[in-house]
């Protein structure tokens, strides 16, 4: 992406951190739940936004 250069994005996580939707805590419930989550496996979060 250098193409773009490397200012970008620059100063925008203050406003991804501020505006972005905080997920439904029964959503985590749900998915600790649904796959027996207990903080000892191995874990990939592949983000597909921003």
């Amino acid at each position: 992406m250098s193409q773009y250069g490397e200012g970008l994005f620059k100063g925008s996580a203050e406003y991804y951190s501020k505006y972005r939707p905080i997920y439904p805590s029964n959503l985590i419930r749900f998915l600790v739940d649904k796959f027996s989550l207990n903080g000892e496996q191995n874990l990939l979060d592949l983000g597909c936004g921003t």
